[in-house]
């Protein structure tokens, strides 16, 4: 079993240079990358903590030109298979986290996690799933958060259900629109 890394290069003025290297045991960790410049979240969705699986993220910070890893993030009601950690988006103060094996609302129906952002560590807001309500009774396999991104100010976040088994609406992403209302507005960068 080999273990993960995730590559930090710095552009200069003659190109793009090696800055750090970031290592783990875990063998997922680097399935997921997101930075804002100052921070990097790194994910390990195949990361074993209490349960089997239940993913991770690492979260790393630069200080003094080096890069030491501040927090490690899993989900508050993480479960065997989860995955938490496959996807991952970071803008402003706010950090997104998709868990696309996770069951609450069916095998594999998937959720997106939440986080604010603090100066050390991060803190959990939410945990999301699809807005439609027609996975949210059992509608199995729709690995909900695949893939997240978040609008540049964070006001707006999409999450990826690739495998979506609902007949009627939307298409293969969830714009979940509800952030605004558990986040309430942003804090700018």
């Amino acid at each position: 079993v080999g273990t993960g890394v995730a590559h930090v290069l710095r552009r200069g003025s003659t190109g793009w240079a090696p800055e750090a290297t970031l290592t783990s045991t875990e063998r997922s960790f680097g399935a997921a990358i997101a930075t804002d410049g100052v921070r990097i979240a790194i994910g390990a969705p195949l990361e074993d903590g209490e349960r089997e699986g239940e993913g991770a993220v690492h979260l790393y910070a630069e200080a003094g030109g080096a890069w030491s890893e501040e927090a490690l993030l899993v989900a508050e009601d993480a479960g065997p298979h989860d995955h938490f950690g496959t996807s991952i988006a970071m803008r402003a103060d706010v950090l997104a986290v998709g868990a696309p094996g996770e069951d609450s609302a069916g095998g594999d129906s998937g959720a997106v996690y939440v986080f604010t952002l603090e100066a050390t560590g991060a803190t959990e807001l939410a945990r999301l799933q699809p807005i439609d309500g027609s996975d949210l009774h059992g509608d199995f396999g729709n690995l909900f958060g695949t893939d997240v991104e978040l609008a540049p100010d964070a006001s707006r976040l999409v999450a990826g259900a690739p495998v979506r088994r609902v007949v009627t609406g939307g298409g293969p992403a969830e714009i979940a629109d509800a952030l605004l209302k558990l986040l309430g507005e942003p804090a700018a960068a």
